[in-house]
């Protein structure tokens, strides 16, 4: 005998209700928080814009809020003077500074660290032959020391006793000093060069330039590194790693 199994009817409207409720409420919420439908990472740190408390900060030293305004600590030296980050953003510079190379407003050697007249929220340093440099959080390069070629960028040859804003640069991300040549890449990839370029370290042929040069033919760039007279760029190649290009 087959048996019949009868259940209670439902209810059409109310089950067309709750559809329609649904839809509209998760609709309006995804909505009015776009990041979470979309899963944005602005600063490419691995946590979510929506989930960040500084999800612009390009610099941030760890993921999500705990880096949010902090630099990593950080030396670097050229010849006979040399600069050190720290953690508060910071810079302190010691030895040779018969260029100005320093930043201490003479040309005064120094055998002990002095903290340097620069902006506060410094987040990365470098020093060339003669002149220092040092990149902001927000993107501004800062530079101070020898200018004989226009390697601080400046539009002239004049030294500078104080680190000072190198003009037509932003958003830059990566900063090198070589022999009496500077380059910075951007946040976007690029690659712009001044100061000497007698043996094509710029990365393009010419005279040398006191003022920023974009380096045709690069992109996707996120370091660069300055030698004597050449100029290193590693371009990252999606799902291939990176390719090192020498100029």
């Amino acid at each position: 005998m087959n048996a019949v199994v009868c259940s209670p009817g439902v209810d059409r409207s109310l089950f067309s209700f709750f559809i329609i409720f649904t839809v509209f409420v998760c609709g309006a919420f995804f909505l009015s928080v776009p990041n979470l439908a979309f899963a944005a990472d602005s600063d490419g740190d691995g946590v979510e814009d929506f989930l960040d408390g500084c999800p612009q900060n390009f610099f941030k030293s760890e993921p999500g809020i705990t880096g949010c305004g902090n630099a990593e600590p950080m030396v670097a030296s050229r010849l006979d003077h040399s600069l050190a980050l720290k953690a508060d953003g910071t810079v302190w510079v010691w030895g040779r500074n018969d260029n100005n190379q320093l930043g201490l407003g003479d040309d005064i050697n120094r055998t002990a660290p002095e903290q340097a007249p620069v902006v506060s929220n410094i987040v990365s340093v470098a020093a060339g032959r003669l002149f220092s440099l040092a990149l902001a959080s927000d993107g501004s390069l800062w530079a101070w020391g020898g200018n004989y070629y226009g390697q601080l960028g400046m539009g002239d040859n004049d030294n500078r006793l104080t680190p000072s804003k190198t003009p037509g640069l932003s958003d830059v991300a990566a900063i090198a000093g070589g022999g009496y040549h500077t380059l910075a890449a951007t946040q976007s990839g690029e690659v712009w060069a001044m100061g000497r370029n007698e043996h094509g370290q710029l990365g393009f042929d010419g005279d040398n330039t006191n003022a920023p040069v974009q380096v045709a033919g690069l992109s996707n760039v996120k370091s660069v590194a300055g030698g004597e007279y050449f100029s290193l760029e590693p371009i990252a190649k999606p799902h291939s790693g990176c390719e090192l290009i020498g100029v």
